[in-house]
């Protein structure tokens, strides 16, 4: 969905439309551009809840998990739509599909298995009824989809560059910082395991 936003980005800013002076602000143009995007996500969550709870026989899925699976959604349109809107050619929507499957992929196959935490991949590893995410986790996968679409706000509204590369470089190690020493599975261990 991030490709969708970053779509609309372009077709945005090849229209002529990004340039003109707007009566709003441009990061609540973003956010309504955006919206299309994460409203298909959201269906797409939907689906996919519904899906798990007629395989796992469950009644509801985990508000926690779907919340920070949208949360993830909404930092990775914003930064896709920044994208499309900043660099309008017709190549941006494959480089977000491969920007955006390289960062759920590459962290499953690197060492630190803590990489998968910010990037939300560990979440297909969580959980049973019984479980309960840790805080770290959570703190850590909202930190990234926050700084990803604040980075992004940031993107539509500055030209520099640099500020927006800081911004996106201190969300992502704090968000790593969150989760170092953590395992691969979101859940905590038990003191009795350890």
């Amino acid at each position: 969905f991030a490709a969708a936003a970053a779509y609309e980005g372009v077709r945005i800013a090849r229209a002529g439309v990004w340039g003109l002076p707007f009566g709003r602000r441009r990061a609540a143009v973003a956010l309504w551009s955006t919206a299309s995007a994460l409203l298909g996500g959201a269906l797409v969550l939907a689906a996919a809840a519904l899906v798990v709870l007629v395989h796992e026989g469950v009644w509801l899925p985990d508000p926690l998990v779907m919340g920070l699976a949208f949360a993830l959604l909404a930092g990775w349109s914003l930064a896709g739509f920044a994208i499309g809107v900043s660099r309008p050619h017709a190549a941006v929507v494959p480089i977000v599909v491969l920007i955006t499957f390289v960062s759920f992929v590459l962290p499953r196959v690197l060492q630190p298995v803590w990489l998968l935490h910010p990037f939300g991949t560990s979440l297909e590893l969580c959980c049973r009824a019984d479980e309960v995410i840790a805080p770290e986790v959570v703190l850590s996968i909202l930190v990234f989809a926050g700084g990803l679409g604040i980075a992004a706000l940031i993107a539509i509204g500055s030209r520099h560059v640099t500020r927006i590369t800081g911004v996106a470089c201190i969300v992502l190690v704090a968000g790593a910082l969150l989760v170092a020493g953590l395992i691969a599975s979101p859940v905590p261990m038990s003191p009795l395991l350890l």
